[in-house]
């Protein structure tokens, strides 16, 4: 299997928990493993052959499924292997109704909670919840400059600019996606002010799960989920697609509606000089030394506030 690459500029960051210290500009030739790719390399003998291209001091790819690395490992060695995070990848099989998958992937307590919440809102809204799917190169067009709004005051645009994208290139690409109907899209509202979004493209039978955000102060009426909950109820309705990809990372709501995971690595495969080797040993202590904080605060039970005041700063705290 030939994993094709992007040349880009990355951003190495040294990271005290989810605070950036500061971060170092590399050249990498990138590329996100789509989940139907990490499913296939997970059963396959032999590691992709890796080659860095001129120009770059890296490749970096994202989504391998974990028990290729130690193959890579013990295969590769005219690249420095660094496996710079681990994670799991959850997604959701589409089949039968949403309360088939609710009541076969969620426990008693979960099924629980999650109705607990939908309710909470609902009542909140006066006893209907307003919101919107978005499909059409024009409805696109008109979710974006509203998801825009809201995403400017989430704290993933404000921590590391990681709200939905706003320049010209990634509305081009919505705009072509939402023509080949391969995009979807959803607005939460309360009386008529947009409070949460989610955004998701597709890939043949495979939906990805691309941005998620809310307004911080709808936190505790949990606008995430319940725009989340919306949406998976939707698509099980409109029977389109197999499967559907929350991509690389933990989550609590991915944890609570998925259905399946699989294992992954994020890892750059550098060229062997000696300036690379001091980098990864440089980012490997920081990650190391940040996981023995992280470990300190778990145990102090301050995990939970700290990353509030990270997030949202002192005065919501």
């Amino acid at each position: 299997m030939k994993l094709d690459c992007q040349k880009t500029d990355y951003k190495l960051r040294f990271q005290l928990s989810e605070l950036t210290l500061f971060s170092v500009r590399i050249q990498v030739c990138a590329r996100q493993l789509t989940l139907r790719e990490t499913m296939r390399l997970s059963t396959q003998a032999e590691p992709p052959e890796i080659t860095i291209p001129e120009g770059s001091s890296a490749v970096m790819l994202r989504g391998l499924p974990a028990n290729m690395i130690v193959k890579f490992s013990e295969q590769t060695s005219t690249t420095l292997c660094y496996v710079f995070s681990r994670s799991p990848r959850f997604y959701i099989e589409l089949e039968g109704s949403f309360d088939d998958h609710i009541q076969r992937n969620c426990s008693s307590k979960s099924r629980s909670t999650l109705r607990r919440k939908i309710k909470k809102f609902r009542e909140k809204c006066g006893g209907e919840i307003d919101w919107k799917i978005y499909r059409s190169p024009d409805e696109i067009a008109e979710f974006h400059t509203q998801a825009l709004a809201v995403s400017a005051n989430t704290y993933q645009e404000k921590l590391f600019q990681g709200g939905i994208a706003g320049d010209d290139q990634f509305k081009k690409q919505m705009l072509e996606d939402a023509a080949k109907d391969n995009a979807r899209a959803y607005l939460l509202f309360d009386q008529g002010k947009p409070i949460a979004y989610l955004y998701l493209r597709s890939d043949e039978d495979v939906l990805t799960y691309d941005y998620l955000g809310y307004l911080p102060e709808y936190g505790k009426w949990s606008a995430g989920t319940v725009l989340q909950w919306l949406a998976l109820e939707s698509l099980f309705q409109e029977n389109r697609y197999q499967l559907f990809d929350f991509t690389t990372g933990y989550g609590d709501h991915k944890r609570q509606f998925a259905s399946n995971q699989v294992e992954e690595a994020n890892a750059f495969f550098f060229r062997p000089t000696l300036k690379n080797r001091l980098l990864v040993a440089g980012h490997r202590a920081m990650s190391s030394f940040s996981a023995w904080v992280g470990d300190i605060v778990d145990r102090l039970g301050l995990r939970q506030k700290i990353k509030h005041l990270i997030r949202f700063g002192f005065k919501q705290s």
